[in-house]
């Protein structure tokens, strides 16, 4: 008897046709493919990063691929894709599946490794068997490779399933494990690869703090940006290694790993992340990694391998293979590159390449690409040596590429490719003409890429520990010029084949920076650089302005750089060649301001003002200069496009590049100043110049990063109308009355002691208004005329500011108490001048009753902020001081006959002795001078550079410093001298004014006379024993010594002039002797 359940089936179709199940089998696998193309299209366009509905579909399991309630476990759809791996049947579904999960792996935000399961290592392992087949086809071979390249970023799971790479056996991590936890011997009987000097101790403890193993590094990145991504999908505002808000510079908090601005009530959170593993076999033992069997690394080393080659490996196979290995280098994958490093002659196969010219024939469209790919894998190559030159320690850079690296130099390797970028273009399959070659955009791009590769190796190589080991060190000056000519060359012709290949000039730009950074770094100079240079701006000059606003700074960043080394190296420079530079500056200018309204990030017009202001202490003096400026109307257009700017507020980078040009040409040449004056400038700095601080004054940008650039500008506008003055006199004397009209009020702010000493950026903008008055005050007549109010509130500013230096300077406290007030404040960075740590820069003083203590402010005084505070003081206080010296009447006219309008100079300190205060409330005496003697003299004995020369040197010449230092020496002692001399004029000239007006009262005169005569007496006797002490023993029948201090007569120099020191003796001796007794 049947059974019910057989009846009730229906019967079964009949079977089909041969020729039918064949027609049938191709549509399905044409449909499957179809639909492996559609997918990865949808995805390849996806335009934002939200989940679409194709993405949600390949996230969910395919169960209706399986019949219901068999048992069976659902099949992910992506091991679905990663199945067909097993077809064989047509190369292309393989292949096409392969590209699919390599689309994924780069799109959709999930691990395709654990969508893989339980399948993950059979799939890999039929992979890797494909990949090593020399009968495979090679689209999925290139494929496949790129599918592991693509998870280098993405998917770190399924990279390490195709590296597979583990620790050796003498390093498993169950053993070690095992060990370490009994308390047995894990040492191995050698030592910490990362810290060679270390020996691993027998339980390990070195082994779980070692520090050095970089794969502590990247796992605390991954894990944090881990988190940093869950944070993001939680609409948190997640910051990455930022510091808090909590102080109001970022730069005085430790950054945290993750940084959430508003976690609870509104307060912020930081979150350091830490990692500790102490089984971790990088550390242990790090170099103890091998290659499993089913490593897809083998395949790609057996490419490299001249011994194990497959004979039809294509360019485009070792180009996939190539990218993957730079794209764990690029990621420090470090298990993996210590596998491949400990191969048998691994850097002399990889690197094989890059020994031979490659041949470029772009004859046919097939032969382009191929040699595209060579180009690529040689750029590739490049890149790897360069990151592992830069990544690894020195002295633990492998032997072999070592030896690689000085047979590449010995085999001439530098010029060959740097030749080899310059005749990709310029020389066609005959060799006799330059024309340029018609490469496809395919062979462009590769050569793109090699000049980017290029570029990073020799950046690399230059670097001050690793130019010996490329061979680029300074004892090879011919490497280091043929590499600097050959990019000339290539520089040259890539721009001369941008009208053919426009992206020749993105190969161009790659060049330039290359050779901008090689000058910076080698600092060479060549008499024919600059001419070079120059034609290959005016090459530029013929494209639009745009595409080459990057290239043009690199020229004009070169061009600056090498005509600051050959001015430092006293090298000679051909005035015709910087005449002929005039020209592109003025193209330059030209075209930014036809484009001023659009904001670039490279500014070549910035640079190019720059490189005029380096070259005007070269040409200055040529006849031809001034006349080519008029020529190309440069100063005409340099004020207008300053103009636009001032008006519209942007590009202070470019306003304070014009005023540094007009500042240092209107010093330098009389004809340059006066055409300044006759194009404007002096209307541009008073109305442009006022509303563009005005407005930022208003909006707030004081508060700003742009406070600094806008504060230099202010300071350049002050300068370049004090040199004005100074050089056209009172041809400028009108202007500079308005400039000082329109910025009364900044002016008077300025010459605030208190002002002066807030901020580094203060000080100077306090000089620079010093020199103006200073200059103006040449002109006290016509500006008191004119401007009488403006006059007598910045005379009286002067006198203030000058007793207020004296009482700062006179007190170090008090600048002890500024630089530490900066430097609370973030006005100053904490590196800037401090020599280390503060507590080891504590010295040991003695205090009153001989008890040792520690100074805690000795730190300060040796600070950069604090020297260029002091000196600033000084160098203000003796503009002040010349400039009372101008309202003072002369010293000889009063002492020799006394014929003297004392109404035409009133007196300008109080006729008292009240030292002098930073308190406005207390007025200026006489004491201010002598405590500014006091004080110069204090300066002389307690700074060695400002005491007097020894006998050894001669009075009329001293010759050249032997350093920097001792130049600064000469210096301060020259700014010391020059106030004392101010001082003791201007201290003279008033009290003997005092003592000849008839209406100061006879009894105040008698108390001055005092006064003045303790004064000047203690000045000479310290004077003297400065000038005594230095000058030693005498040598015997030498005449032109002291007899005895007390003798007040002093020697002079064999030719009779005295010295500075001297002569301010003598005046203030001769004074006392005969006038004040």
């Amino acid at each position: 008897m049947n059974s019910p359940s057989h009846s009730s089936l229906p019967p079964s179709p009949p079977p089909l046709p041969p020729s039918q199940r064949t027609v049938q089998s191709t549509c399905v696998v044409e449909t499957l493919k179809l639909a492996f193309q559609v997918i990865d299209l949808a995805l390849q366009h996806k335009k934002d990063q939200s989940n679409t509905p194709l993405e949600k579909a390949l996230a969910t399991f395919s169960g209706s691929l399986t019949s219901a309630g068999t048992g069976k476990e659902s099949i992910h759809i992506v091991t679905t894709i990663a199945s067909y791996c097993y077809h064989h049947v047509d190369p292309d579904i393989p292949t096409w599946a392969t590209n699919l999960l390599k689309r994924l792996a780069q799109v959709v935000p999930m691990s395709l490794f654990a969508c893989l399961g339980q399948d993950a290592v059979p799939i890999r392992d039929a992979y890797v068997r494909r990949l090593s087949s020399s009968v495979e086809d090679i689209e999925l071979k290139v494929a496949i490779l790129e599918l592991v390249t693509k998870s280098v970023d993405s998917q770190p799971g399924l990279l390490d399933l195709f590296l597979n790479v583990r620790a050796s056996d003498r390093s498993k991590p169950g053993e070690v494990a095992i060990k370490w936890w009994l308390g047995l011997d894990v040492s191995y009987g050698s030592c910490c690869p990362p810290c060679l000097e270390i020996a691993l101790d027998p339980l390990g403890h070195h082994a779980v703090t070692c520090k050095r193993g970089s794969d502590v590094v990247s796992r605390h990145i991954k894990l944090r940006d881990v988190l940093a991504e869950s944070c993001r999908r939680a609409h948190l505002g997640v910051h990455v290694e930022m510091g808090s808000n909590v102080t109001p510079n970022h730069s005085h908090t430790c950054p945290a790993d993750l940084l959430v601005p508003n976690w609870v009530l509104g307060k912020p959170a930081a979150f350091d992340l830490s990692v500790t593993s102490p089984l971790n076999p990088t550390i242990i033992l790090e170099a103890d990694y091998v290659l499993d069997q089913e490593s897809c690394l083998h395949s790609i080393l057996r490419l490299f391998d001249p011994d194990k080659q497959v004979p039809h490996s294509t360019p485009r196979l070792q180009y996939t293979a190539v990218t993957l290995l730079a794209a764990l280098w690029k990621v420090r994958h470090d298990a993996a590159l210590c596998a491949v490093r400990a191969q048998k002659s691994f850097w002399r196969s990889l690197t094989k390449k890059l020994f031979s010219r490659v041949r470029v024939d772009a004859s046919e469209k097939s032969k382009a690409e191929s040699s595209a790919y060579e180009l690529d894998i040689c750029s590739q190559l490049m890149q790897i040596v360069a990151m592992e030159m830069y990544y690894v320690v020195s002295d633990k850079v492998d032997k072999d590429l070592i030896d690689v690296l000085k047979d590449f130099s010995k085999a001439d390797g530098y010029r060959t490719w740097t030749k080899h970028l310059e005749s990709l273009v310029t020389t066609d399959s005959s060799g006799l003409t330059t024309k340029p070659l018609p490469l496809s955009p395919v062979l462009v791009e590769a050569q793109l890429n090699l000049a980017r590769g290029w570029k990073s190796m020799l950046v690399v190589g230059s670097m001050d520990h690793l130019d010996s080991v490329f061979q680029l060190s300074s004892s090879n000056v011919n490497t280091r010029m043929d590499i600097l000519d050959g990019l000339l060359r290539a520089l040259e012709s890539q721009v001369k084949a941008g009208t053919e290949h426009p992206k020749s000039l993105a190969i161009a730009t790659e060049l330039s920076a290359l050779y901008l950074i090689l000058v910076k770094k080698w600092s060479s100079f060549k008499e024919d650089t600059v001419n070079r240079l120059g034609r290959i701006l005016q090459l530029i000059g013929q494209f639009s302005f745009v595409p080459t606003v990057q290239l043009q700074s690199h020229m004009y960043s070169s061009l600056l750089l090498l005509i600051r080394t050959a001015r430092q190296k006293e090298d000679h420079l051909e005035p015709r060649f910087l005449l002929s530079l005039i020209r592109q500056v003025d193209v330059c200018l030209q075209d930014h301001y036809q484009n001023i309204q659009t904001a670039a990030k490279n500014k070549p017009e910035t640079l190019a003002v720059y490189l005029m202001t380096e070259m005007v202490p070269c040409v200055s003096e040529n006849s031809q200069w001034l006349s080519t400026l008029k020529q190309h109307s440069l100063l005409m257009k340099m004020i207008r496009s300053l103009d636009e700017h001032l008006k519209m507020g942007t590009d202070e980078e470019f306003v304070e590049a014009v005023l540094s040009f007009f500042l240092a040409a209107s010093a330098a040449n009389t004809g340059a100043a006066k055409a300044l004056l006759v194009n404007g400038i002096a209307q541009v700095m008073s109305a442009s110049l006022c509303k563009a601080l005005d407005v930022m004054l208003y909006t707030g940008v004081q508060q700003s990063r742009q406070a600094s650039e806008w504060g230099r500008i202010w300071q350049l506008a002050l300068k370049l109308s004090a040199t004005l003055l100074n050089t056209l006199g009172h041809a400028y004397v009108q202007f500079a009355l308005d400039f000082v009209g329109v910025y009364d009020g900044k002016l008077l702010k300025a010459l605030d002691v208190l002002h002066c000493v807030r901020d580094l950026g203060s000080l100077s903008e306090t000089r620079a208004v010093c020199h103006l008055v200073f200059q103006l005050s040449h002109y006290k007549s016509q500006w008191q005329f004119a401007l009488p109010a403006q006059h007598r509130e910045l005379l009286r500013a002067v006198i203030q500011l000058s007793g207020s230096c004296v009482a700062v300077l006179s007190k170090r406290a008090t600048l002890k108490r500024a630089v530490k007030t900066m430097y609370a404040s973030g006005l100053l960075p904490p590196e800037q001048g401090l020599p280390g740590d503060r507590k080891a820069s504590k010295v040991v003083i003695v205090a009153t009753g001989g008890v040792e203590c520690e100074d805690d402010d000795a730190w300060v005084t040796t600070t950069a902020a604090y020297q260029e505070l002091h000196n600033g003081l000084i160098s203000i206080l003796t503009l002040c001081l010349a400039t009372l010296r101008l309202y003072s009447p002369c010293l000889e006219d009063l002492l020799l006959d006394g014929k003297v309008d004392l109404a035409e100079y009133p007196p300008l300190y109080a006729l008292t002795f009240i030292p002098p205060s930073v308190d406005y409330a207390t007025p200026s005496s006489l004491a201010t001078l002598t405590v500014c003697l006091s004080t110069g003299l204090a300066m002389i004995k307690m700074d060695p550079g400002c005491k007097v020369g020894t006998p050894s040197r001669s009075p009329v010449k001293s010759p050249p410093p032997a350093s920097s230092r001792d130049l600064a020496s000469v210096q301060k002692r020259a700014e010391v001298l020059c106030l004392l001399e101010h001082a003791i004029i201007v201290l003279l000239s008033q009290a003997t004014r005092y003592l000849v007006d008839p209406s100061v009262d006879p009894h105040a005169k008698q108390i001055l006379k005092k006064e003045l005569a303790n004064e000047l007496e203690h000045f000479c006797q310290e004077l003297i024993l400065s000038l005594t002490r230095k000058a030693g023993v005498p040598s015997p029948g030498s005449s032109n010594i002291l007899k005895t201090p007390s003798a007040g007569l002093l020697h002079e120099s064999r030719s009779g002039a005295l010295l500075a020191e001297q002569r301010i003796f003598k005046l203030a001796e001769l004074f006392a002797k005969q006038f004040l007794k």
